[in-house]
């Protein structure tokens, strides 16, 4: 079996769904599973309504509403020539579902609350009503499809807004809805990012967590394959929005994939690779705008050819600059440092020591008033913000001799905050001002990559 997950961008209108079609049919001697993201743009216009009704700013989350029903509704018009009888059923499902959306902001507004709960409960149904769209799609083109709604099927536990998978429930229910639906000569198709509770509650894996259903289900149908389908021909030597001839990798291990996620790389969700990692699960970029090209291979193995592989980087990040003279010789002293963060539930990217002082950088700062307040009742604490990060990805960098030196010549007018090499073997990472930031990567990419 193979498992094919589309973004919202190749769900996006009448024609990339008509495109995607193309694809599976391309693909059904395969067995495929089909995993879809919601429209582009719907689930910005969920979260917006919803925050909107918050404030009980009917007019504002009425005109939400009203957007994403127009553009399912559009999509419908043109992705089907006629047939209105057989179409009946899609519209009414599309319809009825979006009167519960607006039927929760209502009473969101009355109240004046949002919980994570009804946040998760309205957010899923931007997947729930692009599945059954891409199921129509797929029958009306001669492809049988069947709608799984993917709460069956994708069991998790409570943590609402970032629902971690459970994934022994999750093979069970596969077994018993999936792969009969295969067997019997049907394509699943179901939402991603959508899940429920074990007590039936809905939920929501988190942004990007599409990627992530992809990943769970192939570990559940043990699949020999997993297919990203996005708008980019594969993962690249640096985002093309900065560097417009940035090169397409052919092949990355899992370990370099995820260091590229972890450091801003959009093109993989980071949770994708944990699942498919556990059961050697091949995972590939493919582009649904340009199906022909072959993408970007990840597998357990890295290609050896090419040390060097990209450059990621994340903006807005915050350094915190720990120091206090119990850190010489005081053993503990970095545990109870660590414990701050890990009661604030906020996860550090790097970290770089001296003898007397601890730098950190955070992605989040949600919780930074409480982390320096903690902090600085043992330490002096200095906080650095608009800064940014950017790590060279590779393998084998303590092999490479001249390495540093052709990052440090590239970098040679750029204020260097931190430095993080070593741990993995697999990065060089630094943290600049975010005003340097689009120079240092043009920089690195010419010296790295462009002359090499």
């Amino acid at each position: 079996m193979l498992v094919m997950k589309y973004g919202g961008t190749s769900v996006g209108s009448a024609q990339r769904i008509g495109d995607l079609t193309k694809i599976v049919a391309s693909y059904h001697d395969k067995d495929p599973i089909v995993v879809v993201s919601a429209m582009s743009g719907v689930t910005n216009l969920l979260v917006e309504a919803c925050e909107k009704a918050r404030t009980a700013d009917y007019n504002a989350f009425y005109r939400c509403v009203d957007e994403i029903t127009q553009k399912h509704l559009q999509c419908i018009e043109n992705l089907f020539d006629g047939h209105p009888e057989q179409l009946k059923p899609l519209y009414e499902y599309v319809l009825s579902h979006i009167k519960e959306i607006r039927n929760l902001l209502e009473g969101i507004a009355i109240l004046k609350e949002l919980t994570p709960r009804t946040s998760d409960l309205i957010n899923s149904y931007g997947e729930r009503i692009s599945s059954m769209v891409v199921t129509y799609a797929l029958n009306s083109r001669g492809i049988p499809a069947q709608h799984v709604d993917a709460r069956d099927v994708v069991i998790t536990d409570n943590e609402f807004g970032s629902a971690k998978p459970l994934q022994d429930k999750i093979n069970t229910k596969a077994a018993e809805i999936l792969v009969p639906i295969v067997k019997s000569g049907k394509v699943p198709v179901m939402g991603g990012y959508v899940g429920r509770t074990q007590d039936g509650i809905t939920s929501t894996l988190g942004r990007g967590g599409s990627d992530y259903t992809a990943a769970v289900i192939g570990l559940a149908v043990n699949a020999t394959e997993i297919q990203i389908w996005t708008d980019v021909d594969g993962i690249l030597t640096c985002d093309p929005r900065l560097i417009p001839h940035a090169k397409v990798l052919s092949k990355v291990s899992f370990n370099e994939a995820s260091e590229m996620a972890f450091f801003g790389a959009k093109v993989l969700h980071p949770s994708t690779i944990k699942p498919a990692v556990e059961n050697n699960i091949p995972v590939k970029i493919l582009n649904s705008f340009n199906p022909s090209f072959p993408g970007t291979l990840i597998t357990n193995e890295t290609d050896a050819t090419q040390t060097i592989k990209a450059i990621a980087f994340k903006r807005k990040v915050t350094v915190l600059s720990i120091s206090s003279p119990k850190l010489l010789f005081g053993y503990g002293y970095m545990s109870k440092l660590f414990s701050v963060f890990e009661k604030y539930k906020t996860s550090i990217d790097l970290v770089a020591t001296s003898e007397v002082s601890v730098s950190m950088s955070l992605d989040s700062t949600d919780q930074i008033g409480n982390i320096v307040s903690d902090l600085s009742q043992f330490a002096d604490v200095k906080v650095e913000n608009e800064l940014a990060i950017i790590s060279v990805v590779g393998m084998n960098f303590s092999r490479q001799s001249g390495l540093a030196s052709k990052i440090f010549s590239a970098l040679q007018t750029v204020n260097i905050k931190m430095i993080s090499f070593g741990a993995s073997d697999i990065n060089f990472t630094l943290v600049v001002d975010m005003k340097e930031l689009d120079g240092a990567v043009k920089n690195l990419h010419r010296v790295l990559f462009d002359e090499a």
